[in-house]
């Protein structure tokens, strides 16, 4: 799966951030995730008709990581 880089702004905080994508000439990125516990990662997977795992970005609350898996 091929993801675009990208940033985002949280409380003022900028979060480099991969979002899937299938337009070749922005998804340059082949990205892993791993599963690394509660509260310790900021991407979830996500239902879709691609071939394959895709994960999206979860923005922090008060700096809190909510998800388990990350890059």
């Amino acid at each position: 799966m091929f993801y675009l880089k990208r940033d985002s702004v949280v409380n003022s905080v900028i979060h480099t951030i991969y979002v899937y994508s299938t337009n070749p000439d922005s998804a340059q990125y082949l990205v892993k995730f791993s599963n690394v516990g509660a509260g310790k990662g900021n991407y979830i997977q996500v239902a879709s008709a691609a071939n394959g795992r895709v994960y999206k970005w979860i923005a922090p609350i008060n700096n809190i990581l909510k998800e388990v898996l990350n890059l």
